[in-house]
């Protein structure tokens, strides 16, 4: 028998193709970053894009 969602026990909501909502959200935060990142300027998060994009500063990809 399936355990109950320990999510779905608190009280929390939870919507049909939530996991799915959550893996979009995830992968589009490197660009979400990038894009606050160009447009504050500041250099904190442009390295903070750079590393979530895997990047280098000249855009050439790196391996983690």
């Amino acid at each position: 028998m399936p355990q109950p969602r320990r999510d779905k026990k608190a009280g929390d909501r939870v919507w049909p193709r939530m996991h799915e909502h959550i893996v979009e959200m995830t992968a589009a935060y490197p660009v979400t970053l990038a894009t606050f990142a160009l447009k504050s300027g500041l250099e904190e998060f442009k390295s903070m894009a750079q590393q979530a994009l895997g990047v280098d500063k000249n855009g050439i990809g790196i391996s983690s």
